[in-house]
């Protein structure tokens, strides 16, 4: 089987290349500089998502989580639009 893929681009015309594992419940995407994370799980009253993410820096061996938590919370807010709009 192969590895999920999926392309993004931004609102600003940069464009990523993502390549990842899939699990049940769980996600995990990284392209040349970003990487994402994303898992789901019920709960009694619905689901619960966690969404990460942060910016891969080439010889650096942490994630600079610069710019993402307005981007990740943007993403929450869509997602959460979708699934409960009738």
């Amino acid at each position: 089987m192969f590895p999920p893929e999926a392309l993004a681009r931004s609102r600003y015309g940069l464009r990523a290349h993502f390549h990842g594992v899939l699990r049940p419940r769980w996600c995990w995407l990284r392209s040349r500089f970003l990487i994402i994370g994303m898992a789901a799980v019920a709960v009694p009253d619905g689901t619960r998502v966690a969404l990460t993410g942060g910016v891969r820096v080439p010889g650096r061996p942490a994630l600079v989580p610069f710019g993402t938590r307005t981007e990740l919370i943007r993403a929450l807010h869509r997602l959460e639009a979708r699934v409960t709009s009738p």
